[in-house]
């Protein structure tokens, strides 16, 4: 593919370079088109635990922190900035950098704003999500921001990326985008290097605490509602008490949350705090996932799933929740088994089937390797990526 005929200009403005799937595919588009000969620069509220920021500095990449202030604060020093680098396109990402991003956007005419769409964000007051576990008064300010942000879309708003053709859909009636202002394209992971036999060992038992024998499942995600991890500690606690299950073993992978006190409490109340562990945080996921047997994904709603993509990767066989968004980016894989959504006794019995049918395990994980070959490999993604910036650059132009 020809490198752009001038060199390019793109401005990331995104919340944070915190851990997070959203960050990372940030961070590595921004590599990527910073090693095809673009300019790159990022604009960030939140400079704390900013985990991937040195490694984008190293690079060459310019990292702007402006702070969380208030609105009009933000976007008088946002409107400076931008001034500044005079971008060819921003990309900006996550609601409060979005929302600050078009207010500047009449300021500059001729400057494309994408923005990337990653979440259901507004799932928990549709009625369908989570209704039971909002307060009325978090109701009604979901509800306000919710407006808030339609309103500047539809009035501000230019051109859309979105993670998955579920986020796309959630979001048309929202923001009432025109079709060919939208692009679908999911997100990208580089390919893993393979642990050797013996390093996988030292993982294992460094970080999970067990040998060869031991059966380990592996969940990743940060500690919050969404992901559902209260469910798998439940399950996994049932499954643990068979008498069949005495090597089985289960880690969570991911920063600490709102659930994190609940997940704790439920693990140490039970008698079995020594095969579940909360590993925290880790730079490493793609060496602990491959070090890993079983991944399972009980998440209420996802924007896409990048966990899932990443197991994956590891060549790993899954159990996922039945929703729209994973069935869409598993395409048909034999690797996956679903279980219904938030359902303790389906997840149970989908756990329990494969730990007596390893046998299966093999070919299922052959069978995700194969998909994230040909749909998620992060070259084929951040082409896609450069040429839809291309796209809307072109249109402004």
């Amino acid at each position: 593919m020809p490198a752009p005929v001038l060199p390019k200009r793109v401005l990331f403005v995104i919340d944070s370079l915190r851990q997070g799937g959203a960050e990372r595919s940030c961070q590595l588009l921004a590599l990527y088109l910073q090693a095809r000969g673009w300019q790159v620069q990022f604009i960030i509220f939140e400079g704390r635990q900013a985990v991937f920021r040195q490694e984008l500095e190293l690079a060459g990449v310019s990292v702007e922190v402006l702070g969380w202030h208030n609105v009009l604060y933000d976007v008088l020093h946002l409107k400076r900035a931008v001034a500044a680098f005079r971008p060819d396109i921003i990309l900006c990402c996550l609601l409060k950098s979005a929302h600050r991003t078009r207010l500047i956007m009449p300021f500059f005419p001729h400057v494309p704003m994408v923005e990337s769409l990653v979440n259901t964000e507004y799932a928990a007051i549709t009625g369908d999500q989570l209704p039971q576990q909002l307060s009325r008064l978090d109701w009604l300010k979901m509800s306000l921001t919710r407006a808030v942000n339609c309103l500047s879309a539809r009035c501000l708003g230019q051109y859309y990326h979105a993670i998955s053709q579920v986020v796309a859909d959630w979001y048309l009636p929202l923001f009432r985008y025109k079709a060919d202002s939208v692009r679908v394209i999911s997100r990208g992971r580089p390919e893993l290097i393979p642990l050797s036999k013996e390093l996988r060992a030292v993982i294992r038992r460094e970080y999970f605490g067990v040998g060869d024998e031991a059966i380990v499942c592996i969940n990743v995600g940060r500690h919050e509602k969404q992901k559902n991890q209260d469910l798998l500690i439940e399950v996994m606690l049932k499954v643990l008490d068979k008498p069949t299950s005495e090597n089985v073993h289960c880690v969570v992978v991911g920063r600490e949350g709102s659930t994190t006190d609940a997940l704790t409490n439920k693990i140490s109340a039970s008698q079995f705090s020594a095969q579940i562990k909360l590993l925290g945080f880790r730079d490493n996921v793609p060496a602990l996932l491959q070090a890993a047997d079983l991944f399972i994904f009980p998440s209420l709603y996802e924007g896409l799933g990048g966990a899932l993509i990443e197991a994956f990767s590891a060549a790993l066989p899954v159990i996922a929740t039945d929703i729209a968004v994973l069935k869409e980016v598993s395409r048909g894989t034999d690797g996956v088994v679903f279980f219904e959504n938030n359902s303790a006794d389906d997840l149970a019995c989908q756990v329990l089937e494969l730990l007596e049918n390893r046998h299966r395990w093999q070919a299922m994980g052959r069978a995700n390797q194969g998909l994230f070959e040909r749909q998620y490999h992060a070259g084929l993604i951040h082409q896609q990526m450069e040429q839809m910036l291309m796209a809307f650059i072109g249109k402004e132009g």
